[in-house]
């Protein structure tokens, strides 16, 4: 049991939270009308569990690809061996070999839930870094309530003056042709 919650391998545990979260999907959803295709088919993925479709579950990580063949082995392995350790149920078409759907027993939805509890706790604390990350670089940019025109106080650590020199002073022009150069600002 222990190697049930601990060290499961990737493949399973994607298997078996996929299939969790799938067949609650298929619990809520509601009834078809009566004697349609809809009908039996929604009869099915309440009796038998979801449809088995590793290339719909788990689409390839990268550009969108379809999954690999080695990847679908992989998963089909995987369902295998949880099928051997009781926590899924494999549904068989008759005389079939093809695997058509997958069902979670009690453990399989136990240990699933366990692991979507992990899943949310992990992305939890992963939210709470980015924020706190986020936090610190607002922090890091400064204040950021707005200052007045010539406002000088956090650069050079002078007094407001509520003026404004000129943006480009000449080293040739007099103090004061620069004097005349400024312009005030009016309080509010």
């Amino acid at each position: 049991m222990e190697r049930i919650r601990q060290g499961r391998p990737h493949h399973e545990r994607l298997i078996l939270t996929k299939c969790l979260r799938l067949m609650r999907e298929i619990a809520e959803r509601p009834r078809p009308r009566r004697f349609s295709l809809a009908e039996a088919a929604w009869e099915d993925d309440r009796e038998y569990g979801p449809t088995y479709s590793p290339g719909e579950w788990f689409p390839a990580p990268r550009d969108g690809l379809a999954l690999t063949e080695a990847g679908r082995v992989r998963f089909l392995r995987a369902v295998w061996r949880l099928a051997d350790e009781g926590l899924l149920v494999p549904v068989l078409p008759f005389r079939g070999k093809r695997l058509e759907r997958i069902r979670l027993t009690q453990a399989g939805e136990k240990v699933a839930a366990e692991l979507l509890a992990a899943e949310d706790a992990a992305l939890e604390v992963e939210i709470a870094s980015l924020e706190a990350k986020i936090q610190a670089a607002k922090k890091a940019e400064g204040d950021p309530s707005p200052r007045r025109c010539g406002d000088t106080s956090s650069v050079g650590g002078a007094a407001p003056t509520g003026r404004m020199a000129a943006p480009w002073p000449s080293s040739s022009m007099s103090s004061a042709k620069l004097a005349e150069q400024e312009t005030t600002i009016p309080e509010k």
